[in-house]
């Protein structure tokens, strides 16, 4: 049946054409089947994770809010944490030496995607400002470049080879679906070196 398929498909290429659509189609509905839209803006609670500022200048979009900014009379007094004492309790000591003052402190949940976080300060009934932080997980697109590698060696206690590495290069998702390159090498028990390249997807 498979050989009668390979032929089929060997003489009439549409065939093949007809499968990756088909295969293409699969994957955006798995995409949507899979993929939930952002959620609301939430208040995280936990200790400080600090993310690097990214290189040049904010973007242009951002450059244009902050140039709008809007002052505000000073109120009866704004908490401030303290650093040293955060520093400390989050085994982070170079943040004693952060210039600018600390408002408020999150975790970022793990995400595929980016994440949009937004520093918040506000009054509370005493009339005195405290900060915080709001978060969103932004959906993730459906085509993306990973340009990922991932690789291993494990040592084998059972099956011909002692010795076993991978190594997989993952160039770009669609959707659900990862294409990958993968290298695989092993040393059998006597000596011999064996080994192939893989082409697949990851779901």
């Amino acid at each position: 049946m498979w050989a009668n398929l390979k032929t089929l498909s060997a003489n009439h290429p549409v065939f093949t054409h007809i499968g990756t659509l088909v295969l293409a189609i699969c994957a955006f509905l798995i995409y949507l089947a899979l993929t939930k839209p952002a959620p609301p803006i939430q208040q995280p609670q936990g200790p400080l994770v600090v993310a690097p500022l990214p290189p040049g200048k904010p973007g242009k979009v951002v450059e244009r809010i902050i140039e709008k900014a809007v002052p505000v009379p000073g109120p009866k007094e704004i908490i401030y944490l303290d650093k040293p004492a955060l520093g400390s309790a989050l085994k982070m000591p170079e943040l004693a030496f952060v210039h600018d003052n600390v408002i408020a402190v999150a975790t970022v949940a793990p995400h595929k995607g980016n994440t949009t976080a937004i520093a918040t300060i506000g009054p509370g009934a005493d009339n005195v400002y405290r900060g915080g932080i709001l978060l969103r997980q932004e959906k993730i697109p459906f085509w993306g470049l990973e340009r990922e590698w991932h690789g291993g060696v494990w040592y084998g206690v059972a099956g011909r080879n002692v010795i076993h590495g991978e190594l997989e290069f993952i160039p770009l998702r669609t959707g659900p679906v990862y294409p990958s390159i993968k290298g695989i090498a092993g040393l059998e028990s006597d000596g011999n070196l064996n080994g192939q390249l893989l082409l697949g997807v990851r779901f």
